[in-house]
């Protein structure tokens, strides 16, 4: 999927193109620098959260090892350059996310999205989403999952006019 966005800098309007493909191994340093930006993002949010602190190293791998248990990929939108600026994972069986719910692979799951801030609100989550949905029609699966924090208000307005609806809701109080 390919298409363009609109940066606005000092007045001035420039179209950039983009594009979305599946992440390479050759693309580690750019994924590490968005899960980066994705881990400083949620610690603003979730100030109040108990999830434990993790390096952007730490994520992906964690990441990868999800995919390799459960199957999945991490989707790009990479720049007219082909240098990423934006990630999905998706995940077709969410059982470690959501231990609550019995195991299902005919349930896909969108784990993680980021978007630099330069390049959000141009259609970008959504041509990621379509492409991790595509991905699991592909594999059968019936149904597609996301969370955010209910703090992330942006992220909930995208997934909702995406039709993503609210099912359940987790609560959380520290113990400290």
């Amino acid at each position: 999927m390919t298409g363009n966005a609109t940066a606005t800098s000092a007045g001035q309007s420039a179209a950039r193109a983009w594009s979305i493909r599946e992440a390479r191994r050759s693309d580690d340093a750019a994924l590490l620098q968005l899960i980066a930006g994705l881990l400083s993002y949620e610690d603003r949010l979730a100030k109040h959260s108990s999830r434990p602190q993790q390096s952007a190293r730490q994520r992906l791998n964690y990441l990868r090892g999800m995919l390799r248990g459960n199957g999945g990929g991490i989707w790009v939108a990479t720049d007219e350059r082909d240098q990423p600026f934006a990630l999905l994972l998706a995940l077709l069986n969410q059982q470690d996310f959501d231990p609550g719910r019995p195991s299902n692979p005919a349930i896909g799951m969108i784990s993680d999205l980021f978007i630099r801030e330069d390049w959000r609100r141009q259609g970008i989550a959504r041509a990621l989403m379509q492409e991790a949905e595509a991905f699991f029609r592909a594999q059968g699966c019936s149904a597609v999952t996301v969370a955010n924090l209910v703090t992330n208000e942006g992220a909930a307005a995208t997934y909702e006019a995406a039709g993503y609806h609210p099912v359940i809701e987790w609560r959380e109080k520290p113990l400290d």
